[in-house]
Formats: structure tokens, sequence, C-alpha cells
């Protein structure tokens, strides 16, 4: 099960090396990364899940308060971030790993920025960073957002 701002199915794709340790929604853009690497993109497996908005379960409503939300969705962030708008009442502390992923929509950092401040909630960057034991997406900001 993955998480999002609504019920559906998603496609997602993986280079099924385990070299990556990645899987993404944005199967062109992990085609080219395979083609860049000099690599088979043959190898590409689609997985489908399921899609669940985790503000609409029962568990999560019934929480009177909620200290932490930690976040590492591979470039899905804001549709997760917009799922969560009517929990933010309830939630002290969101921390996430932004991934900046060439291509893919609706992941914008300034979309992120404004919505945890709509809430109240002081945004911290924790600088950006390359991951160099992941090639396909190196490029990820830390970010904390503190009521």
């Amino acid at each position: 099960m993955a998480l999002g701002r609504e019920k559906k199915t998603l496609e997602l794709y993986d280079d099924t090396t385990g070299v990556f340790h990645f899987t993404t929604s944005n199967k062109e853009y992990l085609k080219k990364t395979l083609k860049d690497l000099s690599l088979d993109q043959e190898i590409i497996k689609t997985i489908t899940v399921a899609v669940e908005p985790v503000s609409q379960k029962p568990e999560i409503q019934r929480l009177e308060r909620i200290d932490l939300v930690k976040i590492d969705a591979e470039g899905a962030e804001q549709e997760i971030l917009e799922d969560l708008r009517p929990l933010y009442p309830k939630i002290k502390i969101v921390i996430l790993e932004y991934h900046m992923v060439e291509g893919l929509k609706n992941n914008s950092f300034d979309a992120i920025y404004n919505i945890l401040s709509e809430y109240k909630f002081r945004v911290y960057v924790a600088g950006f960073y390359r991951n160099l034991e992941n090639l396909t997406n190196p490029n990820v900001f830390m970010i904390m957002a503190k009521k």
C-alpha cells in the first residue's frame, strides 16, 4: 500500500537489479537514467500498488495529537502533504526527505513550503546534498517543519 491524496492504484517502476534500490512512478526518468548508465532498459519491472489517503483512516482520525510525521516518498511528498491537511491541527512536527526528480510534476518545493507555512509550521531546510550511492536520484533536501 502507498499513501496519497486519493484512493486509486498506482504503477511504480523498479530497475529490478537491486543496484539502485530505486522505485519511481516516472518510468521515462528511470529509462533515461538506465540508458545514461549504459544499462539495459528492459530490466524495468512494473509494480501496481493501492494508494490510500492516510487522513481517511479511522484509527488516524481518532488520534488527539500526532507528535511526528516522517515522509520519505521518493517524489510523492506534495501529494501526501495535501492529504494531511485535515490533520495539521493535530500534527506537531513534519520531517520529510524532498526529492528533486527531473520531469516529476506535482512535487514542487514551493508548494510544499506553502502548504506547511499555511498551517503555521516554521519550515527549516537541512541543506542540499548529493547521495552518491543513489545515482538515479542524487538531489535531496531534508525539510523539517515544526509548530
